[in-house]
């Protein structure tokens, strides 16, 4: 869920910016490339919401907490 708030952030950087994230001294199109680089080896976000999801489905639950 990370990668994908970071994916967000930064094409919301490139609009904001415009053409300016395609200069060497803004290195937003690294930044993008490298986030969606990293999505299909850390886990889209459907992935990571599916094994939370599971995570708490089959975790016990206390009736009581006092």
């Amino acid at each position: 869920m990370a990668a994908e708030r970071c994916r967000r952030v930064t094409a919301s950087a490139h609009q904001l910016g415009g053409g300016d994230g395609f200069h060497a001294d803004r290195p937003l199109h690294l930044w993008y490339r490298r986030v969606k680089a990293a999505e299909p080896v850390l886990g889209g976000p459907r992935w990571h919401r599916a094994v939370v999801a599971s995570t708490l489905l089959d975790s016990p639950r206390s009736e009581g907490s006092g």
